[in-house]
């Protein structure tokens, strides 16, 4: 989001491990869509605050624990890990 808003390279990129649909936007688009759908420019300002509020707190827990620790957790709490990462070995 910050590059969004910014108009700023990302350090970061996206790698899909299945078919999947990308969708892109810029600014001017995203304001003209806010215009004519009340709804969703109410819904992304209630999401954003939201969202910048919990993001430190779902790192804070990977940037505290070893590496081995974090796979055993994400394994742990989302069992579909397993069999999608068995699918691309």
């Amino acid at each position: 989001m910050y590059n969004f808003l910014t108009k700023t390279s990302s350090k970061l990129q996206i790698e899909v491990l299945e078919d999947s649909e990308i969708l892109q936007s810029n600014q001017l688009a995203l304001e003209f869509l806010y215009l004519k759908v009340y709804k969703l420019e109410r819904f992304f300002r209630i999401v954003i605050p939201n969202a910048f509020i919990a993001s430190p707190n779902r790192l804070l827990p990977f940037m505290s624990k070893a590496a081995d620790e974090h796979i055993r957790t994400l394994f742990a709490n989302i069992p579909t890990l397993n069999q999608e990462f068995s699918n691309i070995r």
